[in-house]
């Protein structure tokens, strides 16, 4: 899309050390003239560093002053999006995870989306691109959380207004997890639209693979559950 009205998006992508999963993200970011992309790493920029067009490296290590940290005030996933949101160039904000993997379709339904209603958090359909039939199961779990509680996650591809998010507090970064859920549910108690777009994100099953399909879903639905009940 080159339309310049349409609505500029910086595409933030949290990377935790060594994650080299978003090298095979970046081609499948449609982007516009007026997009950016934030790498927010819990990392130096590599030495090998060839930055894509209107892509930029952030590290996430550094204090506010722009020294290297050792207390870890930015590491983390919360923290990491939360400075790269404050960085961010453009008035909408599009979290997307280093393994996800966008339909062709996904940045431009977003971009009209944001234009029909720019108040609002938008996510995605979830679909997993590994793991085999057990992974269907999810992805019709994922479904019904959301139908019945409007409570997408991290992995659904948030997308809102900075200004919302500054109007939300940022991410917890005091949370020990699902600072995603807690974004959403935020959003919730002050009647902010959540809204899921007819396009799907694909995300990997490595977490489902390493600790095993039924353990996986116990703990994630204990944790769920848990931050519900504290956050209604």
């Amino acid at each position: 899309m080159n339309d310049d009205s349409a609505p500029a998006i910086s595409i933030i992508i949290p990377l935790a050390a060594g994650e080299p999963l978003w090298q095979q993200l970046l081609p499948l970011l449609h982007t516009a003239a007026g997009d950016e992309i934030i790498l927010a790493a819990a990392e130096p920029t590599p030495a090998d560093w060839h930055a894509p067009p209107r892509t930029r490296w952030l590290d996430c290590r550094k204090d506010n002053n722009g020294d290297d940290s050792d207390s870890g005030s930015r590491s983390g996933r919360a923290a990491q999006m939360n400075a790269a949101a404050a960085a961010a160039q453009n008035p909408y904000l599009w979290f997307v995870h280093a393994d996800s993997r966008p339909a062709a379709n996904a940045l431009p339904l977003l971009r009209q989306a944001l234009a029909a209603k720019p108040h609002a958090l938008y996510y995605f359909r979830l679909t997993f691109y590994d793991g085999g039939w057990k992974m269907r199961i999810n992805e019709i779990g994922v479904r019904w959380r959301c139908r019945l509680f409007h409570n997408p996650f991290g992995d659904q591809a948030l997308c809102l207004a900075a200004s919302l998010l500054q109007q939300l507090g940022g991410y917890d970064s005091r949370a020990p997890y699902g600072e995603d859920h807690l974004l959403a549910l935020g959003a919730r108690r002050q009647n902010i639209p959540l809204i899921c777009l007819a396009a799907h994100i694909g995300t990997s099953a490595r977490r489902y693979q390493q600790q095993g399909w039924w353990k996986t879903i116990f703990l994630y639905q204990r944790l769920w559950w848990k931050q519900w009940q504290q956050h209604p």
